[in-house]
């Protein structure tokens, strides 16, 4: 039979290495076809975006976008923050 203080130690060793080592995003999101990235060369590349869901709107190609890097996804290169202005 496991002595409960082994056990404990144990458990406690095993649960500072879990929180002593963060997962990066890269970890999250390593299913093919997922780019981590929110570089503009990636989005310009055609891959697949990671995003996070931040809401902080831009008007691109006369879209509104909830952030950049879903602009940027969607291959746009230029952005102005907030929603489109539209002219009539």
């Amino acid at each position: 039979m496991f002595h409960p203080l082994l056990v404990l130690l144990s458990t406690a060793a095993l649960l500072q290495v879990g929180l002593a080592t963060p997962l990066s995003v890269r970890d999250v999101a390593a299913e093919p076809g997922n780019v981590t990235s929110d570089s503009l060369e990636d989005a310009e590349a055609g891959r697949n975006c990671f995003c996070t869901m931040e809401y902080a709107p831009v008007c691109a190609g006369n879209k509104v976008y909830s952030n950049k890097c879903k602009a940027m996804c969607a291959g746009e290169t230029e952005h102005s923050l907030g929603g489109c202005n539209q002219s009539s």
